[in-house]
């Protein structure tokens, strides 16, 4: 299995041959629990290749998966929202209900939550690339008993320790990130 928290393509209107390396890519890994990233929805257009790459991301959020003691939870916060470079992101209140739900009944192990957006972020702040309401949802993982939360979006891998409105926070810049070391979560 594969956990994945994307932006695997340029944009979501790539050429045929970038979704094409991104669904090969997909296919050597396997089961893959994939939560999307923006780049990887925007402004898809219906060509064969990105219907074949979109096919791969499930279309029910939240997701869960349970590996040994420890459990994934994974949170759509794709806005898909025009114009293509408003990167901000949300989470539907239903997909929290749902979220609070799953993970009340979740009692054992580690609780990991993996969203694309970051719940919480020391940097050069740009409205365009926000989670909307951040700091409930951060306040709400907090409450259901999240242990750890897994993002990415900014492009700086940064770690964050849990605090009493927020769970621990890791967040893999990936391999196109602005500077410091190349993540590859």
């Amino acid at each position: 299995a594969a956990l994945t928290k994307p932006d695997r393509v340029e944009w979501a209107n790539g050429s045929d041959e970038e979704f094409a390396v991104g669904q090969g890519f997909l296919g050597t890994l396997g089961f893959v629990f994939d939560v999307p990233g923006n780049h990887d929805k925007w402004g898809f257009r219906a060509g064969e290749p990105q219907l074949g790459y979109l096919a791969r991301f499930p279309s029910a959020f939240p997701l869960r998966l349970r590996e040994g003691g420890i459990t994934f939870f994974g949170l759509d916060s794709n806005k898909h929202s025009e114009p293509i470079w408003d990167a901000t992101g949300m989470v539907p209140t239903v997909s929290l209900e749902t979220l609070s739900r799953l993970m009340g009944q979740q009692h054992d192990g580690i609780r990991i939550v993996v969203i694309h957006h970051p719940i919480y972020w020391k940097g050069t702040e740009d409205a365009r690339l926000r989670l909307d309401a951040r700091e409930e949802i951060a306040h709400q993982l907090a409450a259901f008993g999240a242990d750890l939360v897994l993002s990415g979006h900014v492009h700086e891998s940064r770690q964050y320790e849990s605090a009493a409105d927020r769970p621990r926070q890791f967040i893999a810049g990936s391999a196109a990130q602005l500077g410091g070391p190349k993540s590859f979560l």
